[in-house]
């Protein structure tokens, strides 16, 4: 069976008690939105058991559903509905004959969250540099900031660890990848980070002046993450830091890692609190979103095999043509159809070659090699002994 991996995103709202001015989804839609009711909650999650089985038996292209629930800020449906809930989504999630992951991505700055959080087996949780906790009236709120520090490490004693996402902005590029890895790492303790590629749209667009980064400071940024954790990845086996570790896996196996590319290439979905969907994960942060279809209409299996979702795909697997021709296309796969928007073709790219090619030199020169390799070998030597 293939591994790739299909992307589900099911926002319960776009509604949010943070006003963050890096954030891909846009006030106006956080303002409109409502929240999903029980009944499609469930019925959310039973197109998703629908599609993925239906894929098992017939194309076999997916070994691994990744169902995030996230929003918005997810928690602000309450733990009572999460707790009625979510036992008859994992009797649903039962019957999906593949692999499947099950996370809520919370900003963990209530009690509640941590509550509805412990609900859930995986938790992602986000932190940004000066652009996170900014209040509804637009107030930086450090103790916040205090607050959701306490929480995560709350977590990690509970033994419910969550992992950490970052968008790199102007503000942690100024801070830089060393000093934000060690505060996560540190100081609040956090094993598994991921440093995502800023991408300018919803509040982010409005502010893109204040929070995009150029290009070349992005992958800068990124080269100074992969020599701090190049230090420290042997130290600490559930020690992960990405895009780094899996772009070491890319270029090692010389295949696309579905954690780098445009996950619409692999395969994903983008399901609004009212049922209606967008492949792309950013556009779904905009009040005037084209939907593919509303899955309390038509089912989910439907809007994927649709024209309109297959051309979305295309557009986003055709090569651009600045790309054409270039000797990192496999790694990046053109990267980000938003970036590219904003390229004008010359110096650093939006696939941020300059980054890839570093790790390049690691694996071919310096002998790196990924962590799934490392320890395989090492289970494979101790077996032989």
């Amino acid at each position: 069976m293939s591994g790739k991996t299909f992307l589900f995103q099911i926002n319960v709202t776009r509604d949010c008690n943070l006003r963050c001015t890096h954030c891909y989804i846009s006030t106006d839609k956080k303002v409109q939105s409502q929240y999903m009711n029980e009944e499609q909650f469930i019925e959310a999650f039973s197109q998703v058991v629908d599609f993925m089985k239906k894929d098992f038996s017939g194309k076999k292209s997916y070994s691994l559903a990744e169902i995030h629930v996230i929003g918005g800020e997810p928690t602000m449906l309450g733990y009572e509905f999460f707790e009625k809930n979510l036992p008859l989504v994992r009797e649903k999630l039962s019957e999906i004959p593949q692999d499947y992951r099950l996370s809520i991505v919370t900003n963990l700055i209530t009690n509640q969250a941590v509550k509805i959080a412990s609900l859930f087996d995986m938790v992602a949780t986000s932190y940004e540099e000066k652009t996170r906790f900014v209040s509804k009236t637009g107030e930086a709120k450090p103790k916040l900031a205090e607050k959701w520090e306490s929480n995560v490490k709350k977590m990690n004693q509970s033994g419910h660890s969550p992992t950490v996402t970052m968008a790199v902005t102007k503000q942690a590029i100024e801070r830089g990848a060393a000093s934000l890895l060690d505060y996560f790492n540190k100081e609040v303790g956090f094993e598994k980070m991921h440093l995502g590629f800023f991408i300018p749209s919803g509040d982010g667009l409005v502010n893109i002046s204040d929070v995009f980064p150029m290009f070349h400071e992005t992958s800068q940024f990124m080269i100074e993450a992969t020599d701090w954790y190049l230090e420290r990845r042997l130290e600490n086996k559930d020690m992960y830091v990405n895009p780094v570790e899996s772009m070491i896996e890319s270029i090692y196996g010389n295949e696309a890692i579905d954690d780098i590319v445009c996950p619409i290439i692999p395969g994903s979905i983008d399901i609004d609190w009212d049922g209606e969907t967008v492949t792309c994960i950013e556009a779904g942060g905009e009040v005037d979103m084209t939907s593919l279809g509303n899955i309390f209409e038509t089912p989910i299996t439907e809007i994927i095999s649709s024209k309109a979702y297959k051309r979305e795909r295309a557009n986003a697997i055709i090569t651009k043509p600045a790309c054409r021709g270039c000797d990192e296309l496999m790694s990046c796969q053109s990267a980000c159809g938003v970036l590219h928007q904003y390229w004008n073709g010359r110096g650093e790219c939006p696939g941020f070659k300059s980054f890839i090619k570093y790790i390049r030199f690691q694996v071919e020169v310096n002998g790196i090699k990924p962590k799934s390799v490392i320890y395989r070998e090492e289970r494979q030597k101790s077996a032989g002994c």
